[in-house]
């Protein structure tokens, strides 16, 4: 999830809500792949409105092959 819509790389328009730890809720403006031919292409990202931090599931990039390392 994110709150930058200069990240997509196209932009699917969708309606829903993600609800966060708190009970606090986003809505879901649109959904799609983020990425260009210098980083990683990540799909199926959600644009949320009002969302200050770039939130990923590194479970699913480790899926997808991607070595992740902690420093």
């Amino acid at each position: 999830m994110t709150g930058d819509n200069l990240l997509f790389s196209s932009i699917t328009k969708i309606k829903g809500n993600v609800t966060f730890e708190n009970n606090s809720k986003g809505k879901i403006n649109r959904v799609d792949n983020i990425g260009d031919k210098f980083s990683p292409s990540i799909k199926n990202v959600f644009l949320v409105n009002n969302l200050k931090h770039k939130l990923l599931n590194i479970s699913q990039l480790c899926e997808k092959g991607y070595k992740i390392i902690f420093l």
